[in-house]
């Protein structure tokens, strides 16, 4: 392993990554303008959580989700479901306003597709946003120098802990997302964890002491 400043330690365990798995929040529905002025060239307006059971709002409009693939691939405009890297999330949606009713995909863009959205006629668009990442997470099978063999699952905030040692989650390679092919873990060691929980002891101990003799001393 190796510390914030590069330098390098031998560590008596030895860490083999057996999957890596990310899971998602439903994408935002965000209607928008083209603005300039902003990064990628739009700038937000109003936007809502999908929500693919019921009817949801956003400005004006009531959107109601017929079909929705998590990951999907556009040819032309046929779209097929399945997971791979450069998929996106593709939704089906029916649009109300008034007495206006129509049905449209939307599809977030991604480095391999361009993605899929809805101009409106007062030159606003309505289309998805990048999925927020809920949790990662790595199996991983730990190895010691004592020639012991562990399995785990660490996540962030859910070390795992193996010698004194403790295992956080701490990136991935944000380029390829879930089908990142390696995993950043921390390993952290506290050699003075055992005399901080001794010296709490003592002072137990000695508050006890303190009540026992007080009460003594009333009897």
């Amino acid at each position: 392993g190796y510390d914030d400043k590069g330098r390098i330690y031998e560590l008596p365990l030895a860490v083999e990554l057996k999957k890596f798995e990310m899971d998602f929040f439903l994408p935002q529905v965000i209607l928008a303008r083209q603005d300039s002025s902003d990064n990628n060239g739009m700038k937000i307006l109003k936007q809502v959580e999908m929500d693919t059971t019921n009817s949801f709002k956003l400005a004006n409009y009531t959107l109601t989700v017929k079909k929705y693939f998590p990951y999907s691939w556009w040819w032309n405009d046929s779209v097929f479901s399945m997971k791979s890297p450069g998929s996106v999330a593709s939704a089906l949606i029916e649009f109300k306003c008034n007495d206006s009713v129509f049905d449209a995909w939307l599809a977030y863009p991604s480095a391999m597709q361009k993605g899929k959205k809805v101009d409106l006629k007062d030159g606003n668009s309505i289309l998805l946003y990048n999925p927020v990442v809920k949790r990662y997470k790595s199996t991983v099978t730990v190895y010691t120098k004592n020639q012991d063999t562990y399995h785990a699952v660490i996540e962030v905030n859910k070390p795992f802990e193996v010698m004194g040692w403790k295992l956080y989650q701490k990136d991935y390679h944000k380029e390829l997302g879930e089908y990142s092919d390696y995993s950043i873990l921390e390993a952290n060691k506290d050699d003075w964890l055992v005399v901080v929980y001794a010296g709490i002891f003592m002072m137990l101990a000695g508050a006890l002491l303190l009540i026992w003799t007080g009460n003594k001393k009333l009897t």
